[in-house]
């Protein structure tokens, strides 16, 4: 009988639902389990919000279940394998957890989202399959306090909703278990692409049944098995190989025109993160824009840090030996706290509220 573990206490899924703890984690939990048992045919999730109002979705049951079966086909996952749960059920990845091992009577870790999901479980379990944020992949590899061997023992880790820099890279190379990054969205019912981040190819790969093509605005459409009669027209720019396969470049809305040049926001994020890092080790920190008169977008970077301002200069100074003048920030602005939506990506527009 597959068991829910949640704070080193295991439960049957039916004892699980006779618990008391009404938390906003706990009874998002209930609720799809309810709502699977009682065999519920339409299910509701909303978009993560991150770049623009949330939006909600629907899917039938038997999307549901081809998505399930496409993951565990791809992980070579099986029945009986056990799963963690460490972000939120209202939104893809941890709703579609919690569907995989209700499908496959799996058992079933639950950690309510946080930075370190590890905190409450114990040391010893034993995970198959995990999915975090590349932030939450970021912590735990830093902290101290977790023993490597619980992420060394998984069938598989699955990175996703952000992209994933070359100093996390590195270190996920350093476990033994197969690391990957996934794309996605809610519209496609969580991953339809995925990158092995132990290797070095640089592109991200069809999961089986799904088919690639490209816009002329070069941004991605997807077919899929999950909806096989409508093709999802993205905002991700990228280098389209094949039916199959692509590299991921940027998103079409995150474009700055500063001075008559179009600058791709995440190419040059990624292009930044050394730098930045030499004097912000770890901060979270983006690129955006303000109107200017005479160049049109001014170029800002805000960067989450308690540290002295006393840095931006240097900051700056190191940046001009690096880039083309109209690469450079125009201004660098500390925020204390960047505001996250519940998936754990940062939420620009409402952090750029708090300057």
């Amino acid at each position: 009988m597959p068991l829910i573990y949640y704070r080193k206490q295991a439960f049957t899924f039916d004892s699980f639902l006779q618990l008391k703890e009404k938390s906003a984690f706990v009874t998002q939990v209930k609720t799809i389990i309810e709502d699977w048992f009682e065999g519920r045919e339409k299910f509701s999730l909303f978009t993560s919000g991150s770049t623009g109002k949330p939006k909600e979705i629907s899917f039938s049951r038997n999307q549901l279940e081809i998505s399930a079966k496409q993951t565990f086909d791809t992980f070579n996952l099986e029945s009986g394998d056990s799963l963690l749960c460490c972000l939120s059920p209202e939104h893809t990845a941890g709703f579609m957890m919690i569907i995989r091992a209700l499908m496959y009577d799996c058992d079933l870790y639950l950690a309510t989202p946080s930075a370190n999901p590890f905190i409450d479980i114990d040391i010893d379990s034993k995970i198959d399959f995990a999915a975090f944020v590349p932030y939450q992949m970021q912590l735990v590899l830093e902290a101290s306090n977790i023993n490597p061997d619980i992420l060394n023992r998984m069938k598989a880790i699955i990175l996703g909703g952000g992209p994933v820099s070359d100093q996390l890279k590195s270190k996920v190379n350093k476990l033994d278990c197969s690391v990957y990054h996934t794309y996605g969205m809610t519209e496609t019912l969580t991953h339809v692409a995925i990158k092995n981040l132990k290797s070095d190819d640089n592109k991200f790969h069809a999961l089986k049944g799904v088919e690639f093509s490209q816009n002329d605005k070069n941004c991605l459409i997807v077919k899929s098995p999950i909806q096989p009669n409508e093709e999802i027209v993205t905002n991700d720019v990228v280098k389209l190989i094949d039916s199959t396969s692509f590299e991921w470049i940027s998103r079409f809305d995150f474009v700055i025109n500063t001075g008559g040049f179009k600058i791709q926001i995440n190419q040059l994020e990624n292009k930044m993160q050394e730098v930045i890092a030499d004097f912000f080790p770890r901060a979270n920190y983006f690129i955006s824009a303000v109107p200017d008169k005479d160049l049109g977008d001014k170029m800002i970077l805000i960067i989450e840090t308690n540290e002295a301002v006393c840095q931006a200069e240097k900051l700056i100074i190191a940046l001009k030996g690096r880039f083309k003048s109209y690469e450079i920030p125009k201004k660098v602005i500390f925020i204390q706290k960047f505001v996250f939506s519940s998936i754990g990506k940062i939420d620009r527009n409402n952090t750029l509220l708090k300057i």
